[in-house]
């Protein structure tokens, strides 16, 4: 089993405030290997009996003898994105099972339709390992953040929708090789871990750019700027703390908000460099 990840499809699934409904019904569908999706009543396949898609006009008649009204005019394009869904793809469910979490898989297999005893109006089916159902809180970790951010953007409200970005990409590879986690972590340890995200991506650049002229003394003024630009007061690039772990602290800044205050003291292994907050109202940037 394995995930070819080029393409994140974001499958919304169930009422938005029926969490009840998902947790009873849908979700053990989704863990027993069947995603299922609504608008899917009795004779409301998009396919037809030889895998062929059945026409729009077709179909919203079908819609129209089971629910005794016609479809809204995108309805039957939102759902034959369905069709394009593969083996390898991977699905993210939000919402799945409740409002707090988020599911996401690796696709088995293409489309398929059965109304199910319990979940009449959820025919349409995308097969997933079962194995490879993940569950996470929307804020366990730097990744699940990365793919849960997708769900407020207005390109993801339609209910089938997907995105290329790297980032996601990489983040759900990574999910997918976790353990589900359903519980959340500190707000305060997710934005250390998104500026120490941040800071080290500054810092591949700026070393593919400044690799032959490269020195710690060099990283210490580029770190030092960049916070400025962002607004960051700098306290002071005298200070000296060593932790007594092979690191010390050289510069304080200030942040803008007081969201980052009050962390404990943080330090890093050799090799690498980090923010390493203090405690009181000062960053301290460690260096090594």
């Amino acid at each position: 089993m394995s995930a070819n990840c080029n393409r994140i499809w974001i499958l919304r699934s169930g009422d938005s405030d029926d969490d009840e409904f998902r947790e009873r019904y849908l979700y053990p569908e989704l863990q027993a290997g069947r995603l299922r999706m609504g608008w899917g009543g009795q004779g409301m396949a998009l396919q037809d009996g030889t895998g062929f898609p059945i026409p729009k006009e077709q179909w919203e008649g079908n819609y129209k003898n089971a629910w005794g009204e016609n479809p809204s005019k995108k309805r039957y394009s939102i759902l034959r994105r369905l069709l394009e869904i593969e083996q390898g793809d991977v699905v993210v469910m939000p919402k799945m099972p409740n409002w707090r979490e988020f599911s996401i898989a690796c696709v088995s297999g293409r489309y398929t339709f059965s109304v199910g005893e319990f979940v009449d109006g959820y025919g349409h089916i995308i097969p997933v390992h079962s194995a490879s159902v993940r569950t996470f809180n929307h804020r366990v970790d730097e990744d699940a953040y990365a793919v849960s951010s997708l769900f407020s953007s207005p390109a993801h409200w339609s209910p089938v929708t997907f995105t290329f970005k790297e980032r996601i990409i990489e983040a759900a590879r990574n999910l997918l090789e976790r353990e589900s986690i359903r519980s959340a972590r500190d707000p305060s340890s997710l934005a250390q871990a998104s500026l120490d995200d941040a800071l080290k991506k500054a810092a591949e650049v700026m070393l593919r750019k400044e690799s032959p002229t490269w020195s710690g003394d060099r990283f210490e003024k580029i770190v030092k700027q960049a916070f400025k630009n962002r607004g960051y007061e700098i306290v002071t690039e005298k200070y000296r703390r060593y932790d007594g772990s092979g690191s010390d602290v050289d510069i304080i800044v200030r942040p803008p908000s007081v969201a980052f205050q009050n962390y404990g003291d943080e330090s890093c292994g050799q090799g690498s460099a980090r923010i390493g907050p203090l405690k009181g109202p000062g960053l301290g940037i460690v260096s090594v």
